[in-house]
C-alpha cells in the first residue's frame, strides 16, 4: 500500500485487516507493506511476514512528515533485511502506540529519525524484536534526531508497557 498526494497531507486508516507476506524488492523502497507520506492510523490489525529487501526502512510501515498511530494491533514476524524498522519506520511523524503488541521484527521495533515530535508507547508489549546494529539503534525503540532536539520538548514516553527480550538495548537514542 501506498498512499501519497505528493504533499504531507495524505491520510491513511486501516481497520480490522490482515496484511501478510508482502516483500519490497525495488531497490530503495521505502517500506515492505505500507508507505505513507502524511498521517497513517492502524486500528484492530494484524500485520505478519511482511520483508522489505531493499535496504530501505521499515519492513511493514514507512510514514514521514505527520503521524503513525497503531491501536490494538499486532506486527510480528517481519524482516527488513539490510535498513532500520522492522515492524514501523518514520522520517519526521510522530509514533503512538496503544493496547499493541510488537513481537519478533528483526530490524527492530521502531525507528524514528530525523525526528522533532514525540514517540508514545501505552499498555503495549516490544519484545523479541532484533537489529544488527546494536550500538546506535534499540531492539524496541532507536531514535536518531539533531542534538537540538533534546531541549526543544521531544521525547520517547513509555507507561504501562512492557520492553524486554530486544537485544543488547531496548532504547537507544543517538543525536546528529
Amino acid at each position: 500500500l501506498r498512499r501519497s498526494t505528493g504533499s504531507a497531507d495524505a491520510t491513511l486508516v486501516i481497520n480490522d485487516s490482515i496484511i501478510r507476506t508482502n516483500t519490497s524488492t525495488a531497490d530503495g523502497s521505502l517500506a515492505g507493506a505500507i508507505c505513507v507520506f502524511g498521517t497513517l492510523t492502524i486500528n484492530d490489525s494484524l500485520l505478519e511476514q511482511n520483508i522489505n529487501t531493499t535496504g530501505g526502512s521499515g519492513s511493514v510501515v514507512f510514514a514521514q512528515n505527520k503521524s503513525v498511530t497503531i491501536n490494538n494491533s499486532t506486527i510480528r514476524n517481519n524482516r527488513n533485511v539490510s535498513g532500520i524498522g522492522g515492524a514501523v519506520a518514520t522520517n519526521g511523524a510522530a509514533i503512538n502506540v496503544f493496547n499493541s503488541t510488537l513481537l519478533d521484527n528483526y530490524g527492530g521495533a521502531i525507528a524514528y529519525a530525523n525526528g522533532t515530535t514525540n514517540i508514545v508507547v501505552v499498555n503495549s508489549t516490544i519484545t523479541g524484536n532484533t537489529v544488527a546494529d546494536t550500538v546506535n539503534n534499540g531492539g524496541a525503540i532507536g531514535y536518531s534526531g539533531q542534538a537540538s532536539v533534546s531541549s526543544s520538548g521531544q521525547k520517547i514516553t513509555v507507561l504501562n508497557s512492557i520492553l524486554t527480550g530486544n537485544g543488547t538495548n531496548d532504547i537507544a537514542v543517538k543525536y546528529n
